[in-house]
């Protein structure tokens, strides 16, 4: 015989207006959600009968330590609020149920110990997911407790499907419409240069980019090459026209003229 005890996502505030009687009779304390956590698994285990198996459902940000908590934020694109701090719940409440399935987090992982898992999104959700391998996780578990695991690949598997591949490209405008991806790709572009109307410019041939990103250099690049001292002496229609070429931006003779007829008119003067 199975029992399953079926957890959500709990606010430690909800947990003290509920039981308020209790936790005062008790002079038991709830302000984060480990409290929270623990709280509950404890009023659980008072009836839990050892005997049958006893699997816990829940849904939240489990850890096994600090460090373990770096390694989830690392891995996972679902935001961490405050990793190892009031949001996290230690794995530990978990360890009296004989196997612990875990929501909240998209990668398929353990927490620390191998009866508490996390199984993880079936598709991709978040362009930070593209290298994630997405798995079904079946757990055996036997009339001796021993728990037995085996892992189906969704991605080789017939199960899911995701309707379009998410690919990140980067580079010039020129290169990312060259790339050989499928055309109607969820698509995330960095451009290496400055492009006007580049969203435009890329649903020519890509019907679904989702985000475009500038990642080029700035003024930055003009402030290592000269101090302010030298800036300030610097003639301001050569400065721009630097700047201009470091963002990948030449200016036409029509342009330039331009430019120096409106940086004359604001500085009231000639240009030396």
């Amino acid at each position: 015989e199975v029992d399953f005890y079926l957890m959500p996502y709990v606010d430690p505030s909800t947990i003290r207006r509920k039981y308020k009687d209790i936790l005062e009779e008790r002079e038991i304390k709830i302000s984060t959600h480990d409290d929270t956590m623990r709280f509950l698994t404890d009023e659980i285990k008072k009836d839990m009968n050892i005997d049958k198996i006893n699997i816990a459902l829940y849904h939240g940000f489990v850890i096994g330590g600090e460090e373990n908590a770096d390694e989830i934020e690392k891995e996972d694109s679902v935001k961490i609020l405050s990793v190892g701090g009031k949001e996290a719940v230690k794995e530990d409440c978990f360890l009296d149920f004989d196997y612990t399935a875990l929501g909240h987090l998209h990668g398929c992982r353990r927490v620390k110990s191998e009866k508490v898992r996390y199984s993880g999104s079936p598709i991709k959700y978040s362009f930070s997911e593209i290298n994630q391998d997405k798995k079904f996780v079946i757990i055996d578990i036997y009339k001796d407790k021993e728990t037995r695991k085996k892992h189906i690949d969704i991605d080789d598997s017939n199960i899911i499907k995701q309707k379009y591949e998410m690919v990140e490209l980067t580079g010039t405008l020129d290169e990312v419409m060259a790339a050989d991806i499928p055309k109607d790709a969820y698509l995330k572009v960095i451009l290496t240069e400055q492009t006007l109307d580049a969203m435009n410019k890329l649903r020519v041939k890509y019907s679904q980019v989702m985000d475009l990103k500038i990642n080029i250099a700035t003024e930055e690049a003009i402030k290592r090459k000269y101090t302010s001292q030298e800036i300030n002496k610097k003639n301001p229609v050569i400065l721009f026209k630097e700047l201009a070429d470091s963002v990948g931006v030449t200016l036409e003779e029509d342009e330039s003229k331009v430019l120096e007829e409106v940086i004359v008119g604001l500085i009231g003067g000639r240009i030396i």
